[in-house]
């Protein structure tokens, strides 16, 4: 799979080992999925209001998930400018590349006819971050990356975030808001839609 092609904010992890890893991991979820080409696979909203998945088919996932890491990852190196935070930016690349990974497991091609449509392959009792979580840690990421995917979203608002964790989910926010405003502005702000069914109010 070409990887670093569809994401090249991969050639910014300076740790070999980790930027191989990273790979591993995307294409094992992609194959658990079913994605024979992963790129292709339209962004899709699986939230924990309980509400069904939301696909968006203005944008991709995979452009999501580089909008996550370059962002998280240009907050990372300023941080470390400015104020010397050392903050691990090899894991804040790795973690913003993997935070939705479970996306690729847990939705498959709707399709033939409609390859790039996701589908959920079983019941949403484990969401995105927690499948993603344990894949990672199945194959052998470091625990601190690990730890950005398992707490970038809601189920993170309870957790002691590292501080790679707190720039993934942040950069998740802010470029979704974006994203949104760019090209699907009628959808309500991230965080209300993730926390009320019913949207903004």
């Amino acid at each position: 799979m070409k990887w670093t092609q569809w994401l090249p904010e991969l050639t910014r992890i300076g740790d070999d080992g980790l930027r191989d890893r990273t790979v591993d991991v995307l294409t094992e979820a992609a194959r658990r999925g079913g994605w024979a080409d992963p790129s292709i696979m339209w962004y899709v909203e699986e939230t924990a209001s309980g509400a069904p998945p939301v696909v968006r088919t203005e944008v991709k996932l995979v452009d999501h998930l580089r909008l996550v890491a370059a962002a998280a990852a240009d907050m990372a190196e300023q941080c470390n400018r400015i104020v010397g935070s050392r903050t691990l930016v090899d894991h804040v690349l790795a973690g913003g590349l993997l935070h939705d990974v479970g996306l690729f497991e847990l939705f498959g091609p709707k399709s033939p006819a409609e390859p790039a449509v996701p589908v959920l392959r079983q019941p949403l009792l484990l969401r995105h971050p927690y499948t993603g979580a344990r894949l990672a840690e199945e194959m052998g990421l470091p625990t601190e990356v690990v730890h950005i995917i398992a707490t970038h979203s809601v189920e993170g608002e309870h957790t002691k975030r590292s501080k790679e964790s707190a720039l993934v989910h942040w950069a998740d926010w802010a470029t979704y808001d974006v994203m949104r405003e760019a090209l699907f502005p009628k959808v309500p702000q991230e965080r209300a839609f993730y926390y009320y069914p019913g949207g903004a109010s």
